[in-house]
């Protein structure tokens, strides 16, 4: 339940977050910033994080947000883009299910040696 929670408080941020700004160019920003936060929290493997942030953008408020969106730089919408084809539900999460499982045996990128 604690993963659960921690989930939900940081969807609720991320979303928040955005919706804290009264201006579309100001929540584009914010929906850049949080995008590249996502896609760090990937390439780190922190999937669960990544998602948590995801779903925050994903969040029927921010969603609806067209107007910021399309203010987006191209490269962050891209990655956007990317990062929710990787992190879908369909399929019970089956994308991001056989990417763990490539990387399953490799060391961790947080790991110092």
């Amino acid at each position: 339940l604690a993963t659960i929670h921690w989930s939900n408080t940081v969807a609720a941020w991320a979303a928040h977050s955005v919706l804290a700004y009264g201006d579309a160019k100001r929540r584009a920003r914010m929906l850049e910033l949080l995008t590249w936060l996502a896609q760090a929290l990937f390439d780190s493997r922190n999937y669960g994080g990544a998602l948590a942030v995801l779903s925050g953008l994903r969040a029927a408020p921010v969603y609806r947000l067209q107007s910021s969106w399309t203010l987006m730089p191209q490269s962050a919408f891209a990655a956007f883009e990317r990062l929710d084809a990787a992190c879908t539900h369909s399929g019970n999460y089956a994308t991001l299910r056989k990417l763990q499982d490539a990387v399953a045996d490799e060391p961790s990128p947080h790991v110092l040696c």
